[in-house]
C-alpha cells in the first residue's frame, strides 16, 4: 500500500542521531551513501534495464495502491532510522523509513536466524521488476546496549513473531558485573547467546558473511549477594584445549558460558551464500568514544585485561571496523570440485577494504560425497571486476579479493607422514552476479600438511590506538592482564578480529561492592580457526514527499 507523506527536509538530516544531532553517525552514513550513489546503478538501470529516465529522482508520481515499479528498480534494506538518509543522500529506495513504514520487515530481516529466513523476507518485499538488492548496517545495529548508542534491541519491538530479546542477549538483571579499578564502581557487560550470533545483522556486520567456528573460551562468574541482590560477578575467562573440554566444564558449572563476548559464539555460525560486503565508510567505529567504551568494558570485565593489551582489540571487534558497511545480495557463484571422499573442504579468500585499510577472510565449507565431489556457493568474486560495473547496470565493489580462493581438507595421517588435500580456484564477477551461469572447477591435490596461506590469515593488524584525550580507562581490579593467544600460522601473530556486541553499560547496584577475584588468567584465541520500496513523490518548497510500499498480500 502506498501513502503520500510529507516532512521538512531538515528532519532527514537529524533522525540518525536524535540524542546529539547528526554527528559522526551522519558523517559515516554520508560517506557510505555517497559511495552508493557513484558505485551502484541508478534506480531503473539495474542489470542494464536503462529505465532511469522513466524513474527520475526529482519526478512527480500519482498516488497508487499498487505502484508499478519500472524494471531495474531496487530497494535498500536497513533499519528504519536510516531510511531518509538512504532516500536523500543515497538517492535510493529504502525498505523502511523513520515514519516506521517497513519497520516490521526490516526487523524480521535483521533478526532472521538463517539465510533462508532472510531471503524469504526479501522475497516478500520484492516484485519481478524491483527486488531488494542492498543491505546497509552500522555498528550500532549490532550493539545491544542503548546507553552507548546500541540499536540491536529495537527490532524486537517491531518483529511480528514471538521473539524474546532475552534469548539473544542477557538482559540487565542478568548482566555480568566487575569492579572498574581499585575501589571503583561496579560496571557490567552483557553476554550474547547463539541466537545473537545467528542473526543476519550480526553475521553481516561482524563476520562479513563468513563462517565462524566456536572456540574453547568460557566466560566464568560467581553469584554474590550485594545488598540483598543476587549479582553475577565476573571471574574472567577460561581457555581450554578443546571444545569438548569447554563444554564439559560448562555442563557441570551453571555459572559459566562458552563464548558470548566479542566474536566468540557457542556454536558454529555457517557462511552466508548470497550476501557480500561491497563498500564501507571511511569513518571507523573506533572513532566513537561510546564504541570504545563498550570494548573497554568487555576487555576489563570479560577478559580481565586492558584493551591496550596486544591482540585484545582485534579479539573484540570485526576485522574491518567501518562505522557503516554496505552489502549486496547476489545469486552467488558455484564452485564444483573433487577431492577425497567424505571429507570437509574449507574455502577461504582474503578481501581488502580500502576505505579503512583493513582486510577480512571469507570462509565457506562443503562436504565431499562418496565419490569425492563437492559443490559450494560463494558470494565474493576474485576476478573480472572491471567487466561488470555501473555502466553495465551492476555494482562497482570497492571491497575486492587479493587472491584466489584457497581450498583445503583437514589433516590426515598415515604411518609415515601427515598430509592434506588442497587447491585454488578463481571466481569471476560475472559468475557471482548471475551473468555467467558456469561453475568454477577445482581438483584438490594431495600434499604436505602445511597450512595454505589464506586459510590461516585471520585479519590485518588493527590499529589499537584510541581517540586522543577521549579514552576511558578501566583496569582490572587485581592488576592482572591476560595474554592473547595468536592463531597458529598467523602472519603477524595477532589474534583475529572479533565483533563488539557486549551490551556493557554502567551498572551501580551498590557503591561499595566487593571485587571479584579471577580464578584463572584469560587467553584470547581467534574465532576463525583454522524493500521494500519507497519512491520520491514530490520535491519542492523545502518539502520532501515520500511514498512507501509495505508488504503485499
Amino acid at each position: 500500500m502506498f501513502a503520500p507523506l510529507v516532512y521538512p527536509t531538515a528532519l532527514a538530516m537529524q533522525v540518525t542521531d536524535a540524542s546529539g544531532g547528526a554527528g559522526q553517525s551522519a558523517t559515516a552514513w554520508n560517506e557510505s551513501l555517497s559511495w552508493m550513489q557513484g558505485s551502484t546503478p541508478q534506480e531503473g538501470n539495474f542489470a542494464g534495464a536503462d529505465n532511469a529516465e522513466d524513474f527520475p529522482y526529482y519526478g512527480t508520481y500519482e498516488r497508487a495502491e499498487d505502484f508499478d515499479y519500472p524494471e531495474g528498480s531496487y530497494g535498500v534494506m536497513s533499519w528504519w532510522d536510516y531510511g531518509h538518509f538512504i532516500t536523500v543522500v543515497g538517492e535510493r529506495i529504502p525498505v523502511a523509513n523513520p515514519f516506521q513504514q517497513g519497520a516490521t520487515t526490516a526487523a524480521e530481516f535483521l533478526l532472521a536466524q538463517n539465510e533462508s529466513q532472510a531471503n524469504e523476507v526479501m522475497a516478500d518485499v520484492s516484485e519481478d521488476d524491483a527486488e531488494t538488492r542492498y543491505v546497509m548496517v552500522d555498528w550500532k545495529m549490532t550493539e545491544t546496549d542503548s546507553r552507548i548508542g546500541g540499536k540491536y534491541f529495537a527490532p524486537f519491538q517491531f518483529h511480528s513473531g514471538d521473539v524474546n530479546p532475552g534469548e539473544y542477549f542477557s538482559q540487565p538483571r542478568n548482566a555480568v558485573y566487575f569492579q572498574a579499578g581499585q575501589g571503583g564502581r561496579l560496571r557490567s557487560f552483557r553476554l550474547q547467546h547463539q541466537e545473537y550470533y545467528n542473526s543476519t545483522a550480526v553475521r553481516l556486520y561482524n563476520f562479513h558473511g563468513s563462517a565462524v567456528e566456536p572456540q574453547p573460551v568460557v566466560v566464568d562468574w560467581t553469584i554474590e549477594d550485594i545488598r540483598g541482590q543476587q549479582v553475577r560477578m565476573s571471574n574472567g575467562t577460561r581457555r581450554f584445549d578443546s571444545m569438548e573440554q569447554a563444554r564439559e566444564y560448562v555442563s557441570s558449572d551453571p555459572t559459566s558460558q562458552i563464548g558470548g563476548i566479542g566474536q566468540y559464539p557457542e556454536e558454529r555460525v555457517p557462511a552466508l551464500e548470497h550476501y557480500r560486503m561491497v563498500g564501507g565508510s571511511d569513518t571507523r567505529a573506533l572513532e566513537s568514544r561510546a564504541y570504545q567504551f563498550g570494548l573497554q568494558k568487555e576487555a576489563v570485565g570479560g577478559l580481565r585485561t586492558s584493551l591496550r593489551t596486544p591482540g585484545v582489540l582485534n579479539a573484540l571487534q570485526p576485522e574491518s571496523d567501518n562505522w557503516v558497511k554496505a552489502f549486496e545480495r547476489v545469486p552467488g557463484a558455484t564452485i564444483e570440485g573433487e577431492g577425497p571422499a567424505n571429507a570437509t573442504v574449507t574455502a577461504a579468500v582474503q578481501m581488502e577494504v580500502p576505505s579503512t585499510n583493513a582486510t577480512f577472510v571469507y570462509r565457506q565449507q562443503a562436504r565431499t560425497g562418496e565419490d569425492g565431489t563437492f559443490t559450494m556457493t560463494v558470494p565474493y568474486s576474485t576476478t573480472g571486476y572491471d567487466e561488470w560495473g555501473t555502466e553495465e547496470g551492476y555494482t562497482d565493489p570497492s571491497v575486492r579479493a587479493n587472491s584466489s580462493y584457497q581450498l583445503r581438507t583437514g589433516v590426515k595421517t598415515n604411518e609415515s607422514h601427515a598430509f592434506r588435500y588442497q587447491g585454488s580456484v578463481d571466481v569471476t564477477e560475472g559468475q557471482v552476479i548471475g551473468e555467467d551461469g558456469s561453475a568454477s572447477q577445482v581438483t584438490l591435490e594431495k600434499g604436505p600438511a602445511q597450512s595454505t596461506e589464506v586459510n590461516e590469515v585471520d585479519s590485518n593488524e588493527t590499529d589499537g590506538d584510541t581517540a586522543d584525550g577521549n579514552e576511558t580507562t578501566d583496569e582490572p581490579s587485581d592488576g592482572s592482564t591476560a595474554t592473547p593467544t595468536p592463531t597458529p600460522g598467523s602472519s603477524n601473530g595477532s589474534t583475529a578480529t572479533a565483533t563488539p556486541t557486549g551490551d556493557t553499560g554502567t551498572a551501580t547496584p551498590t557503591a561499595d561492592a566487593g571485587t571479584a577475584t579471577p580464578t584463572s588468567s584469560s587467553s584470547v584465541v581467534s574465532p576463525s580457526a583454522a524493500g521494500p520500496l519507497t519512491i520520491l513523490a514530490l520535491f519542492g518548497a523545502g518539502l520532501l514527499s515520500l511514498v512507501t510500499l509495505s508488504k503485499r498480500d
